[in-house]
């Protein structure tokens, strides 16, 4: 079979059933040989009895898959057919605004094409230069500010993952990481990735996460990291308080190392479940700052107050000290959750 033709056209003739819109263009020489039971009933074990082997191209191309948010643009891609299975060579496509690059193999991808029940197995290395992981959640209730964006993250129940990844930048609203490099991997909506290593906030940063997307109302979260050089008063804001306001970035400055562990129920919303969120981060910081610390300046006003005291303590000069606490290195277990 020698094949050239527009992809809208393929659609309408094999009806696929896991297509929604394609666009661009298809080339290919393919070879199949074989019995198949029932042309006219063909199921996803016919495609077993068959040797299907050769060659695909796909030129700028668009694909919008059933049950994935976003369609695929400028898809440029060469495969090698091998039974069911295909090679991908130098894939490259547009995916929200995010140039993505993947080499590996496909499995099962003929009966994931033709069949809304069969299972995708992709294992493949990828690259992008910059990924803004809020253009791959946004939602379609999205209003002009980032403060009213909907999210809406789900992971896809037909597709497993294994993925070795390098990404130049992410961003996800007010975090940045750079030099990203993990292991993704994901099996019946179970999402890992491990090892993970980046660069943010001035620092290193090495762990793994783990998200179950099988449950329905919240994502059970986890993250264990190794945290070295982190510019503190940036991870404070980049990470949004961690969820609580004892200790905010506006009071906090230095350079810290940590190890820590985070869980936390995330909504599909990609809010965190904050009355359920814990976590445990044993700190070592070093030139370190509190700046106006409410609870210090709460100190002060109680020995204002204090009659017994009070006479013997310049409470206007300690709390100008409150103001501005340094220190040269400070350990301590740092717990949040409740």
């Amino acid at each position: 079979m020698h094949g050239d033709l527009e992809l809208a056209d393929l659609l309408r003739f094999i009806r696929v059933d896991t297509l929604e819109q394609v666009g661009g263009r298809l080339k290919a020489e393919a070879h199949i040989h074989g019995r198949v039971r029932d042309v006219a009933d063909l199921r996803a074990t016919d495609l077993r009895s068959l040797a299907l082997s050769g060659n695909v191209s796909l030129r700028n191309a668009t694909l919008k898959l059933k049950g994935l948010r976003h369609r695929v643009k400028d898809l440029n891609a060469d495969l090698a057919l091998d039974g069911n299975d295909a090679t991908v060579h130098d894939l490259r496509f547009d995916l929200q605004g995010n140039a993505m690059h993947l080499n590996g193999t496909l499995r099962n991808l003929m009966p994931y094409l033709l069949f809304p029940d069969q299972r995708l197995a992709i294992e493949a290395s990828g690259s992008s230069p910059k990924i803004d992981l809020a253009s791959l959640l946004v939602g379609k209730n999205t209003g002009p500010s980032a403060a009213d964006a909907d999210y809406r993250f789900t992971l896809p129940a037909l597709i497993d993952l294994d993925l070795k990844a390098d990404i130049g930048e992410l961003t996800m609203e007010d975090f940045s990481a750079q030099s990203i490099s993990g292991t993704i991997r994901l099996n019946g909506q179970r999402l890992a990735i491990s090892p993970l290593s980046f660069r943010t906030a001035g620092g290193t940063v090495s762990g793994s996460l783990r998200l179950d997307g099988t449950v329905a109302q919240a994502y059970p979260l986890a993250i264990d990291a190794d945290m070295t050089g982190i510019d503190v008063t940036k991870l404070f804001s980049e990470f949004l308080e961690f969820g609580q306001t004892f200790i905010t970035h506006d009071e906090i400055k230095g350079t810290g190392d940590a190890k820590l562990t985070f869980t936390a129920p995330l909504r599909p919303d990609f809010s965190l479940d904050e009355d359920r969120l814990h976590c445990i981060a044993d700190v070592v910081l070093t030139n370190g700052e509190l700046n106006n610390h409410p609870s210090l300046m709460e100190v002060a006003d109680h020995l204002q107050k204090n009659k017994l005291v009070s006479p013997f303590v310049d409470v206007d000069a300690l709390r100008t000290q409150f103001r501005h606490v340094t220190f040269a290195r400070l350990e301590n277990r740092i717990e949040i959750k409740d």
